[in-house]
């Protein structure tokens, strides 16, 4: 599954369907339920616009033309030019050649402050075409205030029909309508259905007629007359289709623009110039002392840990020899402090023994015994300071 960051629309569309716990298998049912949700509304929104009118703000002519044409959403985008109208005032104009050139001064509130704005407009009195310096309609397909403020100046009615654009149309059928699909409501719709039946109709014969070239020049010379019995021309796109479906206005497109005067075969495609890349560019960064010190570290340590890795256990071995050697400095020195404790008890037991007369052969038994026990300390001492300097030299 790929990053939606690129596109937030698409959080937004699936906002209230799916969330971070979604499985596979949920994503899609709640992809046909996000589907027949976003379906619905149009459906609302088409039945609105069809049938109910949002009231003009003013008297204009123009204003009535898009409110006859246009959506509900779209109409009141141009009412708010409409109205932004007030704030523009006519400073100049000149006349070059066949344009009457206008600058037009708009009062904007910047901070608190009235921030004057300056545009220019050309307008041609003879095909009725105006551009604005701002571009409004060239970005989001609205006739700015600007231009509304000079149509009005040179009394014009109607603004021709390249204004008004066909993708804002509410009389219009959209296609992907017409198509089945399983989030649709209008699956029985007769109109639906014979559109079905005629797309078979047209695949069987374009399969039939596509194993031979004159079979196809035939098909395609009696579909061009049965396109224009019906109506239709070449330039389809530009036409604007009521739902009685008689066209309104149209808009010829020649089959052989100026433009496209050289073939596709002398044309030379080229590759595109390389730009610059947005964003750092691809090179190393500076990196800190701390940064790299830390970094030549690891790359050391990992190094050793390669080339020697028997050195975990010698170090192991290293730190347990101290633990070794205090372990049995504490045994001799318990030992020897238990031998004078010892010692020191048998010569007080000895002493009070010597003032009886009848004891004096045992304490002088117990002399000897305490004597010849020091041998044994002498003899473990030695064994203990052996065991010590063997650990030391090792």
């Amino acid at each position: 599954m790929s990053t939606t960051q690129r596109s937030e629309g698409m959080n937004a569309f699936f906002d209230g369907f799916i969330n971070s716990t979604t499985t596979l298998q949920q994503f899609v049912i709640q992809y046909d339920n996000a589907l027949k949700v976003k379906a619905q509304k149009e459906l609302e929104a088409n039945f609105a616009s069809l049938n109910t009118t949002v009231a003009c703000g003013s008297q204009s002519l123009i204003e009535r033309q898009f409110q006859v044409e246009y959506t509900h959403e779209k109409f009141e985008e141009v009412q708010n030019e409409f109205r932004s109208r007030m704030n523009c005032f006519i400073k100049d104009t000149v006349k070059e050649s066949i344009f009457n050139i206008y600058t037009i001064k708009e009062e904007c509130m910047w901070e608190g402050k009235c921030v004057p704005k300056y545009y220019h407009v050309q307008f041609d009195p003879v095909l009725k075409e105006i551009t604005c310096s701002c571009l409004l309609f060239e970005f989001r397909g609205i006739i700015c205030r600007h231009s509304l403020l000079v149509l009005g100046q040179e009394d014009v009615h109607n603004v021709p029909s390249k204004y008004v654009l066909r993708r804002w149309s509410k009389n219009i059928r959209r296609k992907h309508t017409l198509i089945r699909a399983a989030y649709s409501s209008l699956q029985h719709d007769p109109k639906m259905q014979r559109y079905q039946t005629l797309c078979k109709q047209f695949y069987n014969l374009a399969e039939a007629a596509c194993e031979s070239e004159c079979a196809s020049d035939q098909l395609e010379k009696d579909l061009k007359c049965l396109a224009k019995k019906f109506g239709l021309s070449s330039s389809l796109k530009n036409n604007i289709v009521s739902e009685g479906g008689q066209l309104r206005y149209e808009n010829v497109v020649p089959e052989n623009p100026s433009y496209n005067t050289c073939r596709s075969s002398d044309v030379l495609v080229r590759s595109p110039v390389a730009v610059k890349r947005k964003g750092r560019p691809r090179t190393n960064r500076l990196k800190s002392t701390v940064e790299s010190r830390c970094k030549k570290k690891s790359k050391a340590t990992k190094k050793n840990s390669s080339t020697t890795p028997s050195q975990p256990n010698v170090r192991a071995l290293n730190v347990s020899f101290p633990i070794i050697i205090i372990s049995t400095n504490i045994v001799i020195f318990c030992y020897m402090l238990v031998m004078r404790v010892t010692l020191c008890t048998q010569v007080t037991t000895t002493c009070n023994v010597a003032q009886n007369p009848q004891d004096m052969e045992y304490a002088s038994q117990t002399v000897q015994i305490s004597q010849l026990s020091e041998v044994a300390p002498n003899g473990f001492m030695s064994l203990l300071s052996a065991v010590h300097n063997t650990f030391e030299n090792i």
